[in-house]
């Protein structure tokens, strides 16, 4: 139903392997006649990961490797190269069911790369490059509130106000094209962080909503 929901059911299995065999050879033709990209492992088949690169793959990879560390600098070098390897939404302007899930899954997971990202350059003296990250988040979803508010709070942590204000009012312009209003939480901060301008906290003491 996936793949051919208007195909008969009696000629699904048919049709699976003449679409496999055609994605065999067109592969096989595209190297050249010698490259093999699928390779036959008992009863299934599998990319041959000798030949080819995904970067799917590469930003699975990158996760897998900053969640076994307990090296900070190993996790910042992992999620440097997950949230690089990471171009956009899998299979952008397909629509199928199916990949729906998969791929807000993994927007998911990129964007807690960033925010987790940014953490650990912030914590390392790399406040500069923490903003970066954060504004990368924020080009990625427009929409989620978080980058804004860990960005409003390193803005506040290093005495820039007006770069404060600057990035809740970028906020309130995206949801107004989606004629919502900024979560009670994030206006809540933006007011503990705008409260007293002689005094801007450290980011370890402010309370971020979760």
């Amino acid at each position: 139903d996936a793949l051919w929901p208007d195909t008969a059911p009696g000629r699904v299995h048919g049709q699976f392997w003449r679409s496999f065999s055609d994605l065999r050879a067109r592969l096989r033709e595209a190297g050249g006649g010698a490259l093999e990209v699928l390779t036959k492992a008992g009863e299934h088949y599998r990319p041959c990961t000798d030949e080819i690169a995904c970067d799917l793959w590469e930003f699975q990879a990158a996760l897998g490797e900053s969640s076994r560390t307990d090296d900070d600098e190993v996790a910042r070098a992992a999620l440097r190269r997950a949230v690089e390897v990471y171009r956009g939404d899998l299979l952008a302007g397909t629509d199928r069911p199916w990949i729906e899930p998969v791929r807000q899954d993994l927007h998911r997971r990129a964007l807690d790369a960033h925010l987790r990202l940014a953490e650990l350059e912030e914590q390392t003296g790399r406040p500069d490059t923490a903003v970066v990250v954060l504004e990368q988040a924020i080009a990625r979803d427009r929409y989620a509130e978080e980058p804004y508010r860990r960005l409003m709070v390193l803005h506040a942590a290093h005495s820039h106000p007006g770069a404060v204000t600057d990035v809740w009012r970028l906020l309130q312009g995206r949801l107004a094209e989606l004629d919502l209003d900024v979560e009670t939480a994030t206006a809540n901060l933006y007011r503990q962080l705008t409260a007293d301008p002689e005094r801007w906290p450290d980011p370890d003491r402010v309370r971020l909503p979760r």
